[in-house]
């Protein structure tokens, strides 16, 4: 039986729990043992490591909405995250690394505990009957790996369909998202006539699960407060509650809070503008070219937005 732990993260900054994931992943050594880190954010909008934020998400709504947003470490597709949303991040060793065993855990643990008729599918997203409630992404080191997934529990649907529309028209080569009906395990619950559910509910349940399984803990689950700022592995079958980090781990949020990050590692794109009559070029999140639509080379009108980073609202 390997060894497991949980820790949870009761920060609530998508910046702040992405460091956090990376750092473990960095920093912890996973042979013979596993970790369950669970976090929630505020509204929050996370594109996958190879996506276009502008086709993916409203920014400007979201801009609007005070709704942050993140470019992660993994692949994937954009997720919407907010309070009654929950992440699940699986770290393993790279020979015990297995999305499915993860999403069966949940799965079965719904239905198993919860009579909610959930399943996986091919591309490792979670469905309770014909809707989408959950996301994967996963991400593969020398030293460890993880795997992570959103759990809409609670969630704000309206916000997230309307943030949830990006520009389809941008030509690029980015990743796309795979779009689908979503659902939440309140919205079931109340279909159903079944007892509320709520984040807190599920975090508690879900955590003892995993130590049961896991961690061989058969009885009562010991959590306790880490209060460095820095988890340990020790005290394998504990939850570990983190209320802040350490300035080791925070000074990755800047990296990842920042403009080069978020939208610089965008991979090139255009957008034509048709009541302008133009073409602009975008590389790394900024300007570098427009063009005439009526093949007569750049357009002096827009030059002075060269260099400057992409917003539509130019246009």
């Amino acid at each position: 039986m390997l060894g497991a732990k949980v820790i949870l993260s009761k920060i609530n900054c998508i910046y702040q729990n992405l460091a956090l994931e990376t750092w473990l992943l960095n920093n912890w050594t996973f042979e013979g043992f596993r970790c369950l880190l669970i976090y929630q954010n505020a509204p929050s909008l996370i594109v996958g490591r190879f996506q276009n934020p502008w086709r993916e998400c409203n920014v400007a709504a979201a801009n609007e909405n005070g709704v942050k947003v993140a470019r992660r470490v993994s692949g994937g597709g954009t997720v919407f995250h907010d309070l009654g949303n929950i992440n699940f991040s699986f770290f393993t060793s790279k020979d015990q690394y297995s999305v499915s065993d993860n999403l069966y855990f949940l799965a079965d643990h719904f239905n198993t505990c919860n009579s909610y008729p959930v399943y996986s599918n091919s591309r490792h997203d979670l469905y309770l009957e014909n809707s989408k409630i959950s996301g994967s992404a996963s991400r593969i080191i020398r030293n460890g790996a993880f795997h992570h997934c959103t759990l809409l529990v609670d969630s704000d649907t309206k916000l997230l369909h309307k943030l949830l529309k990006g520009d389809k028209t941008l030509v690029t080569s980015a990743t796309a998202s795979v779009p689908a009906p979503t659902t939440t395990l309140a919205e079931y619950a109340r279909s159903q006539g079944l007892p509320a559910i709520q984040p807190r509910h599920v975090i508690q349940d879900v955590t003892t699960c995993y130590l049961r399984r896991y961690g061989n803990v058969s009885e009562h689950v010991t959590w306790c407060n880490e209060e460095t700022g820095v988890p340990s592995q020790h005290d394998p079958g504990s939850v570990l509650v983190v209320e802040g980090l350490s300035e080791d781990i925070r000074a990755g949020v800047e990296e990842i809070s920042d403009f080069p990050w978020i939208y610089g590692k965008t991979p090139r794109f255009s957008k034509d503008v048709p009541k302008k009559a133009i073409t602009v070029h975008v590389d790394k999140g900024l300007i570098v070219q427009v063009d005439r639509c009526d093949g007569n080379g750049k357009s002096e009108r827009y030059s002075h937005l060269i260099g400057r980073p992409f917003s539509e609202s130019y246009f």
